[in-house]
């Protein structure tokens, strides 16, 4: 598979066969204390409002934690998640998955999953989803739908909301293309929300219920979000049954799907689990919430603005093709966590923070990167920076650059305006010595002031300092440096 940059991945294969799980049950007393947790999850669970704009999650995207939840009673098979002092349970449905056991194609999946490089790749597995698994269970709880449906990704996407597999199917939940658009669901050129982990649950699981909703039945709806549903109604025309595992046994449904629906059932129920398997455990309970951007904004330099790091950005925006806001959505909401809102907020409403505007403008014979960034008054940096894929050295006659502008500017007519323009072979670095001006490094290689000040973000009256490194514009006759 590759992801968003194109770059191949492999998703991680069905671990060996290992040793059997465990099959012990609940003595008495046990049973008692699973009926008193079973009942503080009913008091303690509520309704969430219809519109949900932020959710509980983990901030601590892709870091690691520890905590120390009871050990004992989580080791013990009853709920799924027991509640701890002052947090709520889940109050969810439940596919009831351990009812499957005993089937054998879900037992073949346990055993795969039972033995030790199972359990190591589903932690591996679980700790990256840890990002995103609240916003998961809270929108399942809201839909009321069973809360085994958020380890469905597992076998998606392995939590990797850039997976891209090689039929086009993309994001935490693979969509394709053709089966985005009931759901909210946009593709452009600036970004692709299949990788909105936000967007692409919520169609996930609206996907779900429709399927459900038309079926009638949970494990059938399940095979059909990887079949397709009209894949699903015409095995079961065909076989005159609605028994899943009598259409995976006679040959109605794709051998995928076949191996889809157990698979999916064994995984759930290790990660339902996850004391008794010693899997990651998920007791924080941070906010996650969505700022509105009234404008294009480059990711880096609002997270310098807000003092937050910018991995955090990045990761929980992945939809975005570029490090920039769209600039044709207005209201374009970012995803942050809860405890960097109030600085994002003030950051954006800062008059300082410029927040761009965005052309384009495309390639043409005779074209250079600096010629288009004399011209629009920016640097070759900001340009690169715009479009990581844009290779400086071999420009592609016909494809678009997005151009990055602080205030409005004419268009840029091509090659005929660079008349004037010193086109430069190359460009070195150069450090600061004492008594060093602009001027004085310009004549040294043959160029002027202004081009040094161009190319290192400076102003001409800006004051260098010993031991400062510039970037120095090399032309044809440049003299070689002095050692």
């Amino acid at each position: 598979m590759v992801n968003g940059n194109g770059r191949e991945f492999t998703l991680e294969k069905n671990p060996s066969p290992g040793a059997v799980m465990d099959k012990s049950r609940l003595s008495g007393g046990n049973v008692t204390l699973c009926i008193l947790l079973c009942m503080t999850f009913h008091l303690y669970s509520g309704p969430l409002p219809a519109r949900v704009e932020h959710w509980k999650g983990a901030s601590k995207i892709m870091l690691s934690y520890e905590t120390h939840p009871p050990s004992d009673l989580l080791n013990r098979e009853g709920a799924p998640l027991p509640t701890r002092q002052g947090h709520k349970g889940p109050a969810f449905q439940s596919l009831n998955v351990s009812d499957f056991e005993d089937i054998p194609e879900v037992k073949a999946h346990y055993l795969h999953y039972s033995g030790k490089t199972g359990q190591e790749y589903l932690d591996r597995v679980l700790r990256r989803g840890e990002p995103y698994l609240p916003f998961i269970h809270s929108k399942i709880r809201q839909m009321g739908l069973p809360w085994e449906l958020a380890y469905l990704p597992i076998i998606e996407s392995a939590f990797i909301p850039s997976a891209l597999s090689r039929s086009g199917a993309s994001g935490l939940w693979q969509f394709m293309l053709n089966s985005i658009h009931p759901y909210d669901i946009q593709v452009n050129r600036w970004l692709d929300e299949r990788r909105d982990f936000w967007k692409s649950t919520t169609g996930a699981l609206e996907k779900l219920k429709s399927n459900y909703d038309v079926l009638g039945d949970w494990l059938l709806a399940i095979g059909a979000y990887n079949c397709g549903l009209g894949c699903m109604q015409r095995a079961l025309e065909a076989a005159g049954t609605r028994d899943f595992w009598t259409l995976a046994r006679n040959g109605y449904l794709p051998a995928e799907t076949v191996s889809y629906v157990p698979r999916f059932l064994a995984v759930s129920r290790f990660a339902s689990y996850p004391g008794r398997y010693r899997l990651p455990l998920q007791w924080e309970d941070h906010l996650w919430t969505r700022v509105e951007v009234s404008g294009p904004v480059h990711l880096s330099r609002l997270a310098e603005a807000a003092d937050i790091p910018l991995r955090i950005l990045a990761e929980a925006n992945q939809e975005l093709n570029q490090p920039v806001t769209p600039p044709q959505i207005k209201g374009y909401r970012l995803k942050v966590p809860q405890e960097y809102a109030d600085s994002i907020t003030r950051a954006l409403n800062d008059e300082e923070l410029a927040l761009m505007d965005l052309d384009t403008y495309t390639i043409q014979q005779g074209d250079t990167l600096y010629a288009l960034s004399r011209h629009y008054g920016v640097s070759t940096d900001l340009l690169l920076e715009f479009n990581p894929r844009l290779d400086p050295r071999r420009l592609m006659i016909g494809s678009e650059v997005i151009i990055p502008l602080a205030a409005p500017m004419p268009p840029y007519a091509g090659p005929e305006d660079n008349a004037g323009i010193v086109q430069y072979n190359t460009v070195t670095q150069y450090k600061v010595q004492p008594g060093d001006t602009l001027s004085s490094i310009g004549r040294r290689y043959n160029t002027s002031a202004a081009e040094l000040a161009y190319n290192n973000q400076l102003s001409l009256n800006s004051l260098i300092h010993p031991g400062m490194v510039l970037k120095v514009p090399l032309g044809k006759s440049a003299p070689e440096e002095k050692r």
